[in-house]
């Protein structure tokens, strides 16, 4: 008995034992650098750039999914303000035909052999059809209590002022980069680019350019990203979940409430959307989410490192604590929301038909032929009919090993030392 207890305790902690040793080696071996890059200057005109980009999110620049309905005067008032504010940019940098309500500029580089690099935001913004739930003004001109209050300050103005800002400086300190940039501004990110970036993609299409690397909106250096991470954490997007819309349609005979035939259309469709929320999709550890945990165990307390260095053992735990944060969970996994429903317009009449529509996010390594099949899987009613529209596909993985991410990386820790 005494033998097999041996036994027993030498295959449970043999395997933690490797593990704390590959945790040791690993931490020892890496290398980071701590030190910011003494060649940085500090901005001195901060508030002037805090005011253009509360001038900028003064602008309605609303896109609508409807492109018809969309209010363009807004969008060339911006286009003048931009052009106003950052003189030298625009009368320096060459501005190419990007559609009409983009902005699409060239900035050359010395060195040719280089490919160029593209720098995005967008200029349109959603509607703010709750103002009145907001603290600020959405298109107010304000700058309260540290910072700038509005539509489109985060998503993504503040972006687009950013680079703008950047650029308008270097050009005045008489700075060419070695690389050639492109910068590329679309009108309609929020409604999904048809007139935007799928414009100017062809744009570079058409002309056979390529790029060394694409700068977008993603995350931002964010502190309490992940509780158990004291350091602000630097997120950088390297893949993006694709995006489906599914419609979950029931028909059956209509009537009056006084005389139903239960279950109704209504009723059908309530057990399909209890089913998809009952349960979540099945946790995946992409590559993406993989180097994450790389890089914070490499960083954190040894004591977490020990289970975020060896997912191999200790995967279950690390998708449990994942899975209790909304965030991160979503990191995990493909998520599914019921977003729209529509029934009866009578409170007294049972409609011949109910209708819902669930919009799934998916993991970049699947498709919407698989976001619908696990829809299907899940709801099991041979009384609802799918009809898969709109959404979008899920992007490439980015490369982490590359001299490019490489060169972010390093912007990232001169700028923000301390942030993994």
């Amino acid at each position: 008995m005494v033998i097999w207890l041996s036994i027993v305790l030498v295959l449970i902690l043999l395997p933690l034992l490797v593990a704390v040793i590959r945790s040791l080696i690993l931490k020892l071996k890496y290398q980071r650098r701590h030190e910011a890059n003494p060649s940085l200057q500090k901005v001195d005109a901060i508030e002037q750039s805090a005011k253009n980009l509360a001038k900028a999110i003064s602008f309605p620049t609303i896109s609508r999914s409807n492109w018809a309905k969309t209010d363009f005067t807004p969008f060339h008032q911006f286009r003048a303000f931009l052009r106003e504010s950052y003189p030298i940019t625009f009368s320096t940098l060459q501005v190419l035909d990007g559609g009409e309500l983009n902005i699409l500029l060239y900035w050359e580089g010395e060195d040719k052999e280089l490919l160029p690099a593209l720098l995005m935001a967008h200029q349109d913004v959603v509607a703010a059809d709750d103002e009145k739930e907001w603290c600020y003004p959405p298109f107010g001109e304000t700058i309260e209590e540290g910072y700038v209050w509005g539509r489109g300050a985060f998503d993504i103005k503040g972006q687009l002022i950013a680079i703008l800002e950047s650029v308008e400086r270097l050009l005045k300190e008489g700075v060419r980069p070695q690389r050639s940039w492109y910068i590329a501004f679309g009108c309609d990110e929020e409604v999904r680019g048809d007139h935007g970036a799928v414009v100017m993609a062809n744009y570079f299409k058409a002309k056979n350019i390529t790029f060394a690397f694409v700068i977008d909106e993603g995350g931002a250096v964010a502190e309490n990203f992940i509780s158990f991470i004291k350091a602000p954490v630097a997120v950088v997007g390297t893949a993006e979940k694709g995006n489906i819309n599914i419609s979950m349609r029931v028909t059956k005979e209509g009537g009056h409430s006084s005389s139903p035939i239960n279950p109704t259309a209504m009723g059908l469709l309530g057990r399909a959307i209890w089913r998809v929320e009952k349960r979540t999709f099945k946790a995946t550890l992409t590559r993406p989410v993989k180097e994450m945990l790389t890089i914070i165990g490499l960083n954190g307390s040894f004591l977490l490192s020990i289970p975020l260095l060896n997912l191999w053992l200790f995967k279950p735990l690390v998708v449990f604590f994942f899975s209790r944060n909304q965030v991160t969970n979503a990191l995990l996994r493909n998520t599914c929301a019921v977003t729209m429903a529509e029934g009866s317009s009578a409170p007294n009449v049972i409609p011949p038909y109910a209708e819902a529509v669930v919009n799934i996010r998916l993991l970049p390594t699947q498709s919407a032929e698989d976001g619908l099949a696990m829809l299907k899987k899940r709801v099991r009613l041979k009384e609802v009919e799918y009809t898969l529209f709109g959404g979008a596909p899920q992007s490439k993985i980015s490369r982490t090993d590359s001299p490019e991410f490489a060169f972010i990386k390093g912007q990232i820790e001169d700028n923000f030392p301390g942030a993994l």
